[in-house]
Formats: C-alpha cells, structure tokens, sequence
C-alpha cells in the first residue's frame, strides 16, 4: 500500500490534497497538516504540529525525559499522517468517507 502513491511526487500530493504551498517551509507544513486534519478529522494532529513548531524552544528547555516522551509521539504521528495521506491519495477520496467514519 502507498507504492504508487510515493512515486507521484510531493507537487502531484499537495495537488490532489488541494494545498498550495510556496514560500516558508515551515508555513507549507503548516497548511498540509491542516488540510490532513480536515480530510480526516484528526484533530489530536494539530497538537504534534505545535510540538514541531515549539521544538527549538522544547528541546533547549525540557528535561531529556519530557524530550523523549515527545519525540516518540512525534514520530508515532509522522507514521500516522503518512498512512492517512497514502490512503487518501490511492483511494482518491477523505478518510472519513474511506473508513465510514462521520
């Protein structure tokens, strides 16, 4: 699963997603995990996106253990919105409708 998809590209991704993105990097990723959100209902994402945001500040800041337990819920939502993104893009349609959910 995802195989095709990988090997569109990030412009033809974005395209079907609907994002235009041009500019700060950071703004860019901003908007494609707001769309991610919206096509799935995800809402827990927007918290990670604003661990990424803060990072410069949580990792000069926090305690190494508060920094690991972070890092790990980061990386289990990076697996999480490739999957929805991957599914997304092959099945042509939102994660709501995919899964029946909503």
């Amino acid at each position: 699963m995802g195989y095709r998809a990988l090997h569109r590209g990030p412009k033809q991704v974005l395209r079907r997603l609907g994002v235009e993105c041009g500019g700060d990097e950071l703004v860019n990723a901003w908007r494609v995990m707001e769309r991610v959100i919206e096509l799935s209902g995800e809402f827990a994402l927007a918290r990670y996106m604003a661990i990424v945001v803060g990072s410069g500040f949580i990792s000069s800041s926090a305690s190494p253990i508060i920094t690991d337990m972070l890092s790990r819920d980061l990386l289990t939502c990076i697996e999480k919105v490739r999957v929805i993104i991957l599914r997304m893009v092959e099945e042509g349609r939102p994660w709501r409708e995919i899964y029946g959910v909503g």
